[in-house]
């Protein structure tokens, strides 16, 4: 996906502004001179501009972090992610009179003891675990792809900029990560558009797994479940949509060609058949492990008195819906928008919010740190070829787009 946006300033040239695009076009991305961003005049309104859009964003993350938690009950979500123990053993709250703490009392005194009962902290290493292999997959078909774009990198080049990108994703909001996985190839030697096109295509097999699944869950649980599972995160993603529209469109782009995009990608890959069925058989691989690990995050935390069981059918609806709510990433990695489309889908289901919140909470720190620690390993051990500051200036500074189309099949 491409992050790009300009709007007329009063003199006719072009102020950009920060938006994050769907998978609609690929933007055709110039060079850019990275001391604009600390140039005296220009520089500044540029940073502040951007300043205010993340700030913005890094707010609503933790509205809707904290909207789900205050949902779901903080009590419950302590008791049931065993932190309410940790708390009253560090003296920072006081279950009876005789006690210390900053907190004096609990609302109920089940709580304390739902906090005593073990985790299956084993189980929880095979949440890690999957997130590894899923994220390991991935970068596997985003070098595929690469290689079918001719990008001539190495499995360990094309891994480096991945892995650079998921991590900025989740540090910066917008999706700057798919402009930091373009900046870091194009420091290896890429050609940009091509860059592009791979980041397009890739997120074309991320809806295609949506739909996948999606359809699956209509053929085992029935459309009413289904519908009621999507709903609000349908409509979550449709205020998004719409409210970037403007952003996300200029008249150039806006053509037949351009929404002939997912044809011209089939066009490319109906040379390769092949190619084309292995990488979505990984997609709907990758996709599967995305919906067992959830699963699995309950059950570890699922004891004779904590009762976290979901049907399986159940989370891998809520997974879809996570998904879809956050495909426009207006916060950091989605941070809060995937939590209120799964949290939602189960609720719809007939889970409580406590419940779903306690697991998509939990299985966030695996969600987003599995990558962030894949990101420090590329990072420091290997590097970079590219930093934050060529990033944000080629986040910030966006050319006009070209046809997605075009750019696509470069």
């Amino acid at each position: 996906m491409s992050t790009e946006s300009k709007v007329p300033t009063a003199g006719g040239d072009s102020e950009p502004v920060v938006a994050k695009t769907l998978g609609d076009g690929t933007a055709q991305r110039a060079e850019v001179d990275v001391r604009m961003w600390s140039e005296p005049a220009l520089g500044r309104r540029r940073r502040r501009s951007l300043q205010g859009a993340f700030v913005f964003a890094y707010a609503f993350c933790l509205l809707l972090v904290g909207y789900g938690i205050y949902r779901g009950g903080v009590w419950n979500i302590l008791a049931n992610t065993r932190l309410l123990d940790t708390l009253i053993d560090a003296g920072l709250v006081a279950y009876t009179d005789q006690q210390m703490g900053i907190v004096e009392g609990l609302p109920d005194l089940e709580l304390y003891l739902l906090a005593q009962t073990p985790i299956h902290w084993e189980v929880l290493a095979f949440v890690g675990i999957f997130y590894a292999i899923f994220y390991l997959l991935k970068m596997v078909q985003f070098h595929t792809i690469a290689r079918f774009y001719g990008l001539k990198g190495s499995l360990g080049s094309h891994a480096r900029a991945y892995f650079y990108g998921q991590g900025l994703h989740r540090l910066l909001p917008y999706g700057a990560g798919d402009v930091a996985v373009v900046k870091a190839l194009e420091g290896q030697g890429e050609d940009p558009r091509r860059a592009s096109s791979v980041v397009h295509v890739q997120d074309m097999f991320v809806w295609f797994e949506i739909t996948f699944f999606f359809l699956v869950g209509v053929v085992l649980t029935g459309w009413e479940m289904s519908f009621l599972q999507i709903l609000w995160p349908a409509v979550f993603f449709g205020i998004f949509w719409y409210a970037t529209r403007g952003q996300r469109y200029t008249a150039e782009s806006e053509t037949p060609e351009a929404r002939d995009a997912f044809r011209r990608v089939l066009r490319a890959f109906s040379t390769q058949p092949r190619l084309l069925v292995g990488l979505c058989v990984l997609s709907v691989f990758c996709f599967f492990v995305d919906d067992v690990t959830p699963y699995l995050t309950g059950q570890a935390l699922t004891s004779g008195e904590v009762i976290l069981h979901v049907p399986f059918l159940v989370i891998q609806g809520g997974v879809v819906a996570g998904y879809l709510a956050s495909r426009i990433p207006i916060t950091p990695g989605g941070i809060g928008q995937f939590e209120f489309g799964f949290g939602t889908a189960l609720m719809m289901a007939g889970t409580g919010f406590a419940t779903s919140m306690t697991i998509v909470l939990v299985d966030g720190l695996f969600r987003h740190g599995v990558p962030l620690l894949m990101f420090a390993v590329a990072r420091v051990w290997h590097g970079i070829e590219t930093n934050m500051s060529e990033v944000l200036a080629r986040f910030a500074e966006v050319p006009e787009p070209a046809p997605a189309a075009e750019a696509i099949s470069a």
